[in-house]
């Protein structure tokens, strides 16, 4: 019976700032620099690529929010070659859909600290022009750090996406990392 009042309490709590929740509802994009980390990331540094999607926010009261994101993301590396005694570097290009939910603690009411995590599925793998999507895992995950602005309807994030796990089938050590800036505009406020 007791157990049974605390879970009646945390739920009224939960309901009470559901309710006074802002809820809101934009599009944003931006800039990725990736690379890979890991033993097996030897020779490679950043690549650049876009980003772009819907994000969305649940606002509480007491300075906190929740942020889910839907988002095309552009990842991968540049990696170091030889051929024929000659260096160069090729970029190896993986496209994503990447969906962060961060939490948000507001200072301010404008400027926030964001930590969450992020799923990421494979939408296609290029290396040299070749399809290599079958070499790579279909799913990946991430820890997300960062920091964002939110002033009336506009919205700007700078996060730091630290992979988790293995996303070659082929090596035993090779992960995504990531650093993303994104400007975005709330549309239902």
């Amino acid at each position: 019976m007791y157990r049974m009042r605390e879970l009646l309490v945390a739920v009224l709590i939960i309901v009470s700032y559901s309710a006074n929740a802002q809820f809101k509802v934009g599009a944003g994009i931006g800039i990725n620099n990736s690379s890979f980390s890991g033993t097996d990331a030897t020779g490679t540094t950043t690549l650049s690529g876009l980003n772009v999607g819907a994000i969305s926010e649940f606002k509480f009261p007491a300075l906190l929010g929740i942020e889910v994101d839907v988002l095309f993301s552009m990842k991968g590396a540049s990696v170091l070659y030889y051929s024929n005694n000659k260096r160069l570097t090729r970029g190896d290009r993986f496209n994503y859909i990447d969906l962060p939910v961060v939490i948000k603690l507001y200072m301010k009411k404008i400027i926030s600290f964001q930590s969450g995590i992020q799923y990421s599925k494979l939408l296609s793998a290029n290396i040299a022009d070749e399809d290599v999507k079958g070499w790579f895992k279909g799913d990946d995950l991430a820890v997300v750090f960062g920091v964002g602005v939110d002033l009336n309807r506009i919205h700007a994030s700078l996060r730091y996406n630290l992979g988790l796990n293995n996303i070659s089938l082929l090596s035993s050590d090779l992960k995504n990392d990531m650093v993303t800036v994104t400007l975005g505009i709330w549309i239902k406020k």
